[in-house]
């Protein structure tokens, strides 16, 4: 059985206890100081609609396009296309040596999902694709070789060696509820990863619980 006395969203520090009800007892719940955060891209012309995405990581500056071609440092040739169905919209960026991470959502305007892709700049190729359904897509955080990925209805751990999930939990989204609409923050405590995602409808923190050795989890909304 997995249990959690106190439950914490990251971005207000509101606490939650295990029925659901905020209180304002101590936090027990802490994220591990090893984790990775990638950049999130901004809006070259934020007044558009459908405009280059920007950052900067690590010193390199990178700009994407709405349709899928990627430029960075001074060299005309570092770019590569990575053809998305729709128009790119949202994008996080994580560099490992040579190595490029982007996760990203893709949009028609009417549906959307979301992706990563693994590009090795050096050799401006791309190594591997996966996809994270759906759009709100959560900030990735990083642990070792895998990315903690979330978007609405859905919570995953994926092996960034190979673009398979170690666990995938979709069809999350309750539509009466209103709940796991898009995620706020990942805490980590022991053996258990804690998916977290404020209900603004409930007022209350979701939460997805996973046990990382069994791979058993609990959802409480």
């Amino acid at each position: 059985m997995i249990a959690i006395i106190f439950l914490t969203a990251c971005h207000n520090n509101e606490q939650i206890d295990d029925s659901g009800t905020s209180t304002n007892a101590q936090v027990i719940a802490t994220t591990q100081p090893n984790i990775k955060f990638p950049v999130e891209a901004k809006l070259k012309t934020p007044d558009q609609v459908e405009d280059t995405l920007i950052a900067t990581v690590k010193g390199i500056d990178f700009l994407i396009t709405p349709t899928g071609k990627i430029f960075w440092g001074r060299n005309p040739g570092d770019t590569i296309h990575i053809f998305p169905d729709e128009i790119i919209e949202k994008a996080y960026l994580y560099l490992n040596k040579d190595i490029l991470y982007l996760f990203y959502t893709e949009t028609d305007f009417e549906g959307a999902t979301s992706r990563l892709e693994k590009i090795h700049l050096t050799s401006r190729k791309r190594i591997l694709t996966a996809e994270i359904p759906g759009f709100n897509l959560g900030l990735p955080y990083i642990l070792d070789n895998y990315a903690y990925v979330t978007a609405i209805g859905t919570a995953g751990k994926l092996n960034l060696n190979n673009g398979q999930y170690v666990y995938q939990y979709s069809e999350l989204y309750d539509h009466k509820k209103y709940s796991f609409n898009s995620f706020d923050s990942i805490v980590f405590k022991d053996d258990l990863t804690i998916f977290l995602s404020t209900n603004l409808n409930g007022k209350r923190v979701d939460s997805l619980i996973v046990n990382e050795k069994s791979n058993k989890h609990t959802i409480r909304k």
